[in-house]
């Protein structure tokens, strides 16, 4: 019986939901108030396991939010504290749309990370960036940037490889949005634009993104004059 299978389905998804939620409940702990948690090892790799948790399963980018930049305040090591900063910077820009503290952190991941550096950071750090000039209006230098973020990763992906992993990212973001699985939808399309970030300058990854945040619009902090708290500054939703 088909209902049945769905009510089944729907029934495993909500029992998941529970233990994510509970463990995201826990990891925080770490990150908030005045925890004096240690250990910069520990720390990013708790803080890399319940963020994402918070903002992609749970839909809770405000959560998400002020474990990063909870994390990057209690790490010591600058690389490290530099990838919690990005990580922030992303969900204040793209999630809660605060232009003014995303460009704060992705100052400060800027200065920790250094000049020269390689790799998927650097790369990420280039594409945040961009959506940065992106949604400032600057459209010129948001695709500099873009083009940026995929140059420093320097794929060895054949042309043909491309267009497959495009294609499957593509089809499985649509697939999870038809059937309102959002949480898979939000990690395809972070991990899309992670492998192909020039693809944010092309029309369907920005299409996919605009129908994933259409079925999170009643989510709180998507709401004007909705922020979060992350130590005595506030990430607002601008109209």
């Amino acid at each position: 019986d088909p209902e049945e299978a769905r009510k089944r389905w729907e029934a495993r998804r909500a029992e998941a939901m529970t233990y994510i939620q509970a463990a995201v409940e826990a990891g925080k702990v770490a990150f908030l108030g005045d925890a004096a948690a240690k250990g910069d090892e520990d720390l990013v790799r708790l803080a890399r396991l319940v963020g994402p948790m918070a903002r992609n399963q749970l839909g809770n980018s405000r959560l998400a939010a002020q474990i990063w930049h909870g994390a990057s305040i209690r790490i010591t090591r600058e690389d490290l504290k530099a990838q919690c900063e990005l990580e922030a910077a992303d969900v204040a820009l793209n999630d809660l749309n605060d232009q003014s503290t995303g460009k704060s952190l992705l100052d400060a991941a800027t200065s920790h990370l250094g000049q020269g550096k390689k790799g998927p950071v650097a790369s990420r750090l280039a594409r945040v960036r961009g959506d940065y000039y992106a949604i400032t209006g600057d459209g010129e230098a948001a695709r500099k940037a873009y083009l940026e973020a995929e140059a420093i990763l320097a794929t060895k992906r054949t042309h043909i490889e491309r267009i497959t992993w495009q294609g499957a990212h593509s089809r499985s973001t649509e697939e999870f949005l038809k059937t309102g699985e959002l949480d898979r939808a939000a990690t395809e399309i972070r991990a899309w634009q992670r492998e192909f970030p020039a693809d944010k300058i092309r029309g369907s990854l920005t299409l996919l993104y605009a129908r994933y945040w259409a079925g999170r619009e009643r989510s709180e902090e998507r709401r004007v004059g909705k922020g979060v708290d992350l130590g005595g500054r506030r990430i607002i939703k601008k109209k």
